[in-house]
């Protein structure tokens, strides 16, 4: 067995899990959840309708707010968070969206062979299975926005009261999110890919054609390499050349 972190902070271990939380009141859906390695205490809980790049994104983006920076996540190797073996082949350098925005971050981001490597987030789902399904049941609640509520308001804090345990250490290990990185949350919690400007001034994304309008300074040529930003609201191309970097 690995001992847990001394500090809180120290650690965050990370997963999602598709279930009938709702029972026959609502189709089933995943629920994302972060607990502390150090102390046993739930620090995130969220509704989602798939454990993909901008649900995690948004759920780390509220970490982040509520916390600050953990030192580390601890998680699975699905696809969201760690690039296939085969694109690993042909770039040993690459990373996930997940991974690039944690890297810029300065959050160390590991990766667990097993189930059981990650433990105690496992087991947590074991325990909402049973007794999430339950309050939310004797709640009557059918809606993730009630669902939300009443996770943050009143099922996290009860079970954190229970359950948790004192760290080893006082202190904590969460940094602060300092001014240069608030003012680029938008852009680290976004898809950034690298594309090559056409002869006619657009890029291709996910089958689709995006035209750079003109300026009256223009910053990019043809053949020269942009950046585009899906923000999961929309699609904005950064026009940043790559080509001199």
């Amino acid at each position: 067995w690995r001992e847990r972190k001394a500090l809180v902070g120290a650690m965050q271990q990370f997963d999602g899990c598709y279930h009938p939380w709702f029972e026959d009141r609502a189709p089933a859906c995943c629920l994302l959840a972060s607990i502390d390695d150090a102390t046993g205490k739930i620090t995130g809980l969220r509704f989602v309708h798939w454990e993909g790049v901008f649900p995690s994104f948004a759920f780390w983006r509220t970490y982040l707010e509520t916390y600050g920076k953990p030192l580390s996540i601890y998680l699975d190797r699905h696809s969201t968070y760690k690039v296939n073996a085969k694109t690993l082949l042909d770039d040993p350098e690459a990373r996930s969206q997940f991974e690039r925005a944690m890297q810029e971050l300065d959050i160390a981001v590991i990766h667990a062979y097993s189930p059981e490597a990650k433990g105690r987030v496992e087991r947590l789902f074991e325990t909402l299975q049973d007794r999430l399904v339950k309050e939310l049941r004797l709640q009557g609640i059918a809606d993730w926005e009630r669902a939300q509520r009443f996770v943050e308001e009143v099922f996290i804090p009860r079970f954190n009261a229970k359950f948790s345990v004192s760290a080893r250490e006082e202190g904590d290990a969460h940094r602060s999110v300092v001014k240069e990185e608030q003012a680029l949350l938008d852009q680290i919690f976004s898809i950034r890919v690298r594309r090559v400007v056409m002869n006619d001034f657009t890029v291709l994304y996910k089958k689709r054609y995006f035209q750079i309008l003109p300026t009256k300074v223009r910053f990019v040529r043809p053949k020269e390499k942009v950046e585009v930003r899906h923000d999961g609201a929309g699609t904005r191309v950064g026009c940043e050349n790559l080509s001199e970097k």
